[in-house]
């Protein structure tokens, strides 16, 4: 009992970790919640040479999908980035395959008693971010996640697990227990005012009352309670410090034209970028975790915000893992529905439908959410849809009894040499996955010596990167190639023409490297076309093209690179082309940008519309740069008043 209880906080530790609850560790958390997940599943797994495997195209179709998975990273172009998404996937399947191939019921109920009070915790903490706190929140509850939307759709799994609790239990304790942590968890649903995870969960909870309406009848009173707790929740939100943010005033603005047209203008255009991702690499896909590298491309200029996901897990699988993603995607959900009416009409009590359609309904509710966020690459998501996934399936194996294959693992040799072969690809995976994370964490270093002005240290920060990351961060070749160009930048006369030379060099080479390990890089074509222009020309090989050509190569990539556009327009305006570089600086305002650098762009092209004679249009430029500038200089000096405010949260 206690190796089991053991096995289950080592789980949670996982998931905890995998909260984020800490911003500037979030890097650390990760590689921690990865890591603790790997470590469980070798004990896990290692405890016995008998493995029971259920037949199943459930079982099927998830190993198919995982493979896809790890396929897609061998094959991707930016390989650190697809392996470390493959390893936050990961815990979900991995997760779903060791409590089921070494089900315990001691081990599901330790497990959902200890997530039952981090459920409480979470759900305590967003109602106090709304009520307390909600003008430094925005007046949406997000904390511990980024994103409310993500921490609506995991209270929503939590909610779906109480009301089936009260449902189910005999024991009145539970039930008043399950019925209380039910209100506060839909009360930090409405808090994170995410109206995707509410509109997929209320007809889903419908249709799952539904199905079980004879013990509904015994428990109208609790489901009475617990509808007006939450219509009184819903109602109060109307009280938010941020009105318009709250999920009341949404919902109650979505008639009007504006409020529609703001909520579709993100979604529909990353849909339709994301849709023009898929006719371009829907076949084979780009590699999981890269849709935030390809994006930028196909980016539509009417989108207001970008994006790092495309809002729709189908779509996104569809365009890093090819056609097979969402195949498999759908193909799982129907074997997941196939065997759940297969089961319920074998059930022989209430208790067992209720264990079999719990999870299955939290489930449903977070795959119809799924097509308007992206749950399923939120890594505390995946913890409990893999944690729901072995519940329902092992409730399902209780009644259907379905033909179990005996795997007998290496039963000839030791168990020290089992647990070894077991933790072979484990560790592998791991110590690369490790690399990647050390590389990323001393790259962020050596970023936050150069602001602070600390070369030295920076310089050994980037070297580090570079060697514990196998050489493989092509962020860290990024900040080191920025010293070179510096210097060559503000050299002037005080270099000698071989310094200038072994600089050139040197600056070219962080390049190319970066521009292996991710080709995908519009920073590195930047570079390259700034030392075409500042570099020694011999020091360059005779394949270098001119500098425009590496401009336009990286705006072709990135249409919002701001330091590409303007050096592009510059090249026009020295060869007296100046009607070429208005035009590619009005292509480049028809974009959205959410950096301080684009009040650079609205200012050049106020100049190029003066030379032009275009008044009116020169004073739309200037407005328009002094609109983004004094928006931008708000949002950053509303961030700095809300961080010196609330101390509380370092």
């Amino acid at each position: 009992m206690i190796q089991k209880l053991s096995l289950s906080l080592i789980w949670i530790m996982a998931l905890l970790s995998g909260l984020f609850f800490i911003d500037d560790l979030q890097l650390e958390l990760f590689a921690g919640s990865v890591v603790l997940t790997f470590i469980w599943a070798v004990i896990s797994l290692s405890k016995s040479n008998n493995w029971q495997i259920p037949s199943s195209w459930v079982l099927k179709i998830m190993t198919v999908f995982w493979l896809l998975a790890f396929v897609s990273v061998l094959k991707s172009d930016i390989l650190s980035v697809s392996l470390m998404a493959f390893c936050l996937f990961s815990v979900m399947p991995l997760t779903f395959f060791v409590f089921i191939i070494k089900p315990s019921e001691e081990s599901f109920i330790y497990t959902a008693k200890a997530m039952g009070v981090v459920y409480t915790v979470l759900s305590v903490s967003a109602l106090a971010q709304f009520f307390i706190f909600g003008e430094y929140f925005g007046g949406r509850a997000s904390y511990p996640l980024a994103n409310p939307n993500s921490l609506a759709a995991l209270l929503s799994l939590g909610f779906f697990c109480c009301v089936g609790l009260l449902l189910g239990t005999d024991r009145k304790l539970y039930r008043n227990l399950a019925l209380a942590l039910a209100m506060l968890l839909f009360g930090g649903i409405v808090v994170a005012a995410s109206r995707g995870a509410l509109y997929a969960l209320v007809p889903t909870l419908l249709i799952f009352l539904f199905c079980v309406r004879d013990v509904v009848k015994e428990h109208a009173r609790c489901l009475g309670i617990l509808l007006v707790g939450c219509l009184v929740l819903f109602f109060l939100t109307s009280v938010g410090v941020v009105e318009n943010e709250s999920l009341f005033y949404r919902i109650a603005s979505e008639s009007q034209a504006e409020s529609f047209n703001g909520f579709t203008n993100n979604r529909f255009n990353l849909w339709l970028a994301t849709i023009a991702m898929i006719k371009a690499y829907g076949l084979f896909g780009t590699g999981i975790g890269t849709y935030f590298l390809y994006f930028p491309e196909f980016r539509l200029s009417d989108d207001i915000f970008g994006t790092y996901y495309a809002h729709n897990d189908p779509l996104q699988y569809w365009v890093e893992l090819g056609i097979l993603g969402p195949l498999l995607f759908y193909g799982f959900i129907i074997a997941v529905a196939g065997r759940t009416v297969q089961a319920v009409r074998q059930c022989g009590t209430l208790h067992q439908k209720l264990l079999i359609l719990t999870p299955f309904f939290a489930l449903c509710a977070a795959m119809i959410h799924s097509h308007v966020t992206f749950n399923l690459y939120n890594l505390s998501i995946l913890f409990v849809i893999g944690f729901l996934l072995s519940v329902w399936f092992h409730a399902t194996q209780n009644i259907l009894q379905s033909k179990m294959s005996r795997v007998v693992f290496l039963e000839q040799y030791s168990g020290v040499v089992r647990k070894a072969v077991i933790a072979l690809p484990f560790l592998l995976i791991g110590a690369l996955f490790m690399a990647y994370v050390m590389g990323e964490h001393y790259t962020n270093k050596a970023r936050q010596h150069l602001l602070a002005g600390e070369l030295e240290e920076f310089a050994s920060d980037v070297i580090l990167a570079q060697r514990v990351g196998f050489n493989g961060n092509y962020r860290a070749y990024l900040l080191a190639v920025t010293v070179p160009l510096s210097l060559l930048e503000e050299a002037d006369n005080t270099l000698t023409v071989g310094q200038k030379e072994e600089l050139t060099r040197s600056a070219w080479g962080y390049i190319e490297h970066v521009r292996y390990i991710n080709p995908r890089s519009s920073s590195a074509l930047y570079y390259m076309g700034r030392l075409v222009d500042l570099g020694v020309q011999s020091a360059l090989s005779k394949e270098t093209q001119p500098a425009e050509f590496y401009y336009m190569a990286a705006l072709k990539i990135d249409p919002l690179h701001i330091g590409s556009r303007l050096a592009l327009a510059q090249i026009y305006d020295r060869a007296g082309d100046k009607l070429r570089a208005l035009d590619i600086l009005e292509k480049g305002a028809a974009y959205k940008y959410s950096t301080i650098n684009a009040v650079e762009i609205y200012q050049k092209l106020a100049e190029y519309y003066l030379y032009s004679g275009k008044t009116q249009k020169r004073n739309e430029a200037l407005q328009k740069a002094y609109g983004f500038q004094k928006g931008m200089s708000a949002r950053i000096e509303k961030k700095h008043q809300s961080l010196s405010d609330h101390i509380w949260r370092d």
